[in-house]
């Protein structure tokens, strides 16, 4: 399980770690001031989601199989960050 934060700076951690074949669940929040980056799309492992503005989680799961980088983003790809498949 890794956890990540949407701030009105971007997200927080910018850098998430998981390994290979291990299935992930990943804890997205925000607040009311995060703007854009309430919004999180991970084209690779096919997710898009849109955190609730009251600080609540949203989860989503995904089992990496490649190794590699992988970039998510925004909805207008401004504020960025990437997983690690180690």
């Amino acid at each position: 399980e890794v956890s990540l934060r949407a701030t009105p700076n971007g997200y927080s951690p910018n850098v998430l770690s998981v390994k290979q074949g291990i299935p992930v669940r990943l804890k997205f929040s925000t607040d009311k001031n995060s703007g854009c980056s309430r919004a999180l799309v991970i084209p690779e492992f096919g997710l898009k989601t849109v955190a609730p503005s009251d600080g609540s989680s949203t989860v989503l799961e995904f089992t990496p199989t490649q190794l590699g980088e992988y970039d998510f983003y925004c909805a207008m790809a401004m504020y960025r960050g990437k997983i690690v498949v180690q």
